[in-house]
């Protein structure tokens, strides 16, 4: 999860082919814009790839690209590639028609989900519950940036490492969602990688938690 953040990829994948021997291989993993995901939400992601930018790039820069995997279970958003050094090509440029992403739908995507969590805030804050964030990593900060629940009062956080330094600086406790009940929570949001909410809500079910799933 590099490339995204460099100025140049070409630069970056010369330098890379440069510390290789022949037919060695560099391994790329970097969010994929063959699918949805919220990547073009990072300000810091300077490009949002489709495998096809990837593939073009590897040909550009002296590399053969091998089979990609897209989608993988654990990263659905994310793409994996194989990049083998190969001789550095004469001409490089680009001859093929534009290759569409899915940001435009991706945007759209997550407009929809923040609308929708910003009137179930609503909703919550006209009855006064008790609400806490379930997962306080990336996804967490993406909801609390682009939408209103950056300034809703949520009551805690959960999370099986309440103690990490960083939760400091939240402006509310951090439990272990067994503990949520001595906080009198009765609503938590799925703020977490969705891959995770079956787990989640079945956890919460069996704690009286009523379970909210924010991307989905």
């Amino acid at each position: 999860a590099v490339i995204e953040h460099v100025p140049s990829p070409t630069a970056f994948l010369l330098k890379a082919r440069s510390l290789l021997n022949p037919g060695g291989r560099l391994i790329l993993s970097q969010p994929i814009q063959d699918v949805l995901t919220y990547d073009l939400l990072f300000a810091d992601h300077l490009y949002h790839f489709h495998s096809g930018h990837i593939a073009a790039y590897a040909a550009k820069t002296g590399f053969h690209h091998e089979p990609t995997v897209v989608g993988h279970p654990l990263m659905p958003n994310f793409g994996l590639h194989i990049l083998q050094a190969a001789p550095l090509p004469k001409v490089s440029g680009w001859n093929d028609r534009p290759i569409l992403t899915t940001c435009r739908a991706t945007a759209q995507q997550v407009d929809t989900y923040f609308a929708r969590l910003d009137t179930l805030l609503g909703e919550l804050a006209s009855r006064n519950a008790a609400v806490a964030a379930f997962g306080l990593q990336e996804a967490f900060w993406v909801a609390r940036i682009y939408s209103t629940l950056f300034d809703f009062p949520l009551t805690c956080g959960l999370d099986d490492q309440p103690n990490r330094p960083e939760y400091a600086r939240l402006g509310f406790p951090v439990v272990v969602p067994e503990a949520a009940k001595d906080h009198g929570i009765t609503e938590a949001l799925l703020t977490m990688n969705r891959i995770y909410y079956d787990q989640a809500e079945q956890r919460l079910a069996g704690l009286g938690i009523r379970a909210h799933r924010v991307y989905s």
